[in-house]
């Protein structure tokens, strides 16, 4: 290693972990890993002191010079050879917060055309000032973009490097409106920085508009982590601003993804904060969306009365708005929470209200095939078991013609319920089976285990307890991840159940307090009365949480 070479480190681990660290704020550059060679050598300098030393930009510069050599003196040199434009466009290139960069960003950073740019990039990279990285795109090296950086201090106006931030948010703004989904997702990490820079100039509408504008891309391509770094950015600009319409927006997605996600804690109060700033600010579909988020949110956590009494609120708040889709899901919705209290009626008809107001080609959309799986659930507990299998066969029919995996996984659960109830278990062996296969290949950690509890369930009504077990742990195992409290606590009650059956009551009994513990509070859900009953069967007492 060079920087070994040059220090004569011993090379121990901690020595080892330290100059890796060097060698990170030196960016890999030869000359200034030589500097931070020759400093620590000669100067009996710790690998370790000279690392943290090195952590500060602020001061990196200054630390990377010893004697003759010295990083900042070899860059000026390189900077005053270049024309006076091609001196401009590198200043502000060091504003650029992200890694690679695409000409047009530079543009933008610039303030020329893009032919004009392009040409300064490629006399900038055969100065070796820029590193061009292939397809129209560059990379500024670290130590040069701070180098830039003292030269925008230097040589530029005050307040340069703000109208310079607020410039590249807006071109990313409309950049992102203007390209497709993949674009939003290449360019994540530049999104998250140039948001981050924005904020800190104090461009909070500006950073609001960046992250509404990414909205379409994130949505489709579902990349939450990426999709949160930037709302994150736009709600602590929202709150550091006093605006209560950003701040509003800003819950309103970051709870839609927490609730998304499974972190149903975190979910709930952004999403009520939501509601209330977006009715105050009077941004009523915001308002509806909180409402309709909040009530699927509650309806996990076991709060199905609260989860009506939101659902209808956006309902009736999208009626208002005239629109049908919206209004569709949210009754889609009421129909789910209706089935998990067993009045399956009122599911089949908000069911049908929903599927009614999807319009023209709305019968091959995912939205369509989802709600007709509902009515499945809702038509096999009313009796009516020809309609079930048929709304449950049509769903999974539209999903796998969408492309929508996730969509066919869910639908496969359903007819797998559908043919337990007629009886043929070897078809619905095989649905469970598939569905869960797909959940697994698409990582869908929520599916998987409804997956497995549907199959722990079919392999108790078959008189195999012990592969029973084996399914409810499986599920309980990625459930205890993912802070669904009802779920976990139902899938307890069910391993109870099975373990009994094994001939393990004490384990049996185990399971039955961690999940009655689990379920405290929750309202409106039959299924765990029938759960109960069933262990009260087989002869486990009634806990004094139940």
């Amino acid at each position: 290693m060079l920087l070994a070479r040059v220090s004569g480190s011993d090379g121990g681990a901690a020595d080892a972990e330290a100059a890796t660290a060097v060698v990170r704020a030196c960016g890999g550059l030869p000359l200034a890993i030589r500097v931070a060679g020759a400093r620590a050598a000669r100067s009996r300098l710790a690998v370790a002191d000279l690392a943290r030393r090195l952590e500060d930009e602020r001061t990196r510069l200054d630390e990377l010079h010893f004697r003759a050599w010295a990083v900042r003196a070899t860059l000026g040199t390189a900077y005053e050879d270049l024309a006076p434009r091609d001196r401009r466009l590198l200043r502000r290139l060091g504003a650029f917060p992200g890694g690679e960069f695409p000409v047009a960003a530079a543009a933008a950073l610039a303030g020329t055309g893009g032919s004009e740019a392009c040409d300064g990039l490629d006399r900038l990279v055969d100065a070796q000032l820029l590193e061009g990285s292939g397809g129209e795109r560059y990379r500024l090296h670290d130590l040069i973009r701070l180098f830039a950086l003292e030269r925008l201090a230097a040589e530029e106006p005050p307040g340069s490097a703000d109208r310079i931030a607020e410039r590249l948010l807006d071109w990313y703004a409309a950049a992102a409106r203007d390209h497709p989904p993949r674009w939003i997702a290449d360019e994540a990490a530049n999104l998250a920085a140039v948001a981050r820079q924005g904020a800190a100039a104090g461009a909070h509408e500006r950073v609001f508009r960046l992250a509404e504008a990414a909205e379409h891309g994130w949505h489709l391509q579902h990349y939450h982590a990426q999709r949160l770094r930037v709302w994150r950015t736009a709600e602590d600009a929202g709150r550091a601003a006093g605006d209560a319409r950003i701040t509003a927006r800003a819950a309103l997605v970051i709870g839609s993804i927490h609730g998304a996600d499974g972190n149903l804690e975190q979910a709930a109060p952004l999403l009520r904060e939501a509601a209330e700033l977006a009715g105050r600010t009077g941004d009523t579909q915001w308002e509806a969306d909180a409402h309709r988020h909040l009530g699927d949110v509650l309806r996990q956590t076991g709060g199905t009365t609260g989860a009506l009494h939101h659902l209808r609120r956006a309902r009736d708040l999208y009626r208002g708005l005239g629109m049908p889709p919206e209004e569709s899901d949210a009754l889609g919705k009421l129909a789910t929470v209706h089935l998990v209290r067993w009045e399956f009626d009122a599911a089949a008809r908000e069911a049908e209200r929903a599927l009614a107001l999807l319009a023209g080609g709305a019968g091959s959309s995912p939205a369509y095939a989802q709600l007709r799986g509902l009515a499945a659930a809702a038509y096999l507990r009313l009796g009516r078991v020809a309609e079930a299998r048929a709304a449950a066969e049509e769903a999974v029919a539209v999903h796998r013609r969408a492309g929508n995996r996730l969509g066919e996984a869910y639908g496969l659960g359903g007819l797998g319920l559908v043919a337990r109830e007629e009886g043929d278990t070897a078809t619905a062996l095989a649905c469970h089976r598939t569905a869960l296969r797909l959940f697994e290949e698409l990582g869908n950690a929520p599916g998987t285990a409804y997956a497995r509890g549907d199959l722990g369930g079919l392999l108790l009504l078959l008189g195999d307890p012990a592969a029973a077990v084996r399914e409810f742990e499986a599920a309980l195992t990625v459930l205890s991840g993912l802070r669904h409290p009802v779920a976990e606590g139902l899938c307890r009650l069910h391993l109870a159940e099975a373990l009994v059956l094994a001939g393990d009551p004490v384990g049996a009994a185990r399971e039955q307090r961690s999940g009655e513990a689990l379920l405290a509070g929750t309202d409106g859900w039959p299924q765990l009365d029938e759960a109960r009953a069933r262990l009260t069967a087989l002869g486990l007492p009634a806990t004094a949480t139940s």
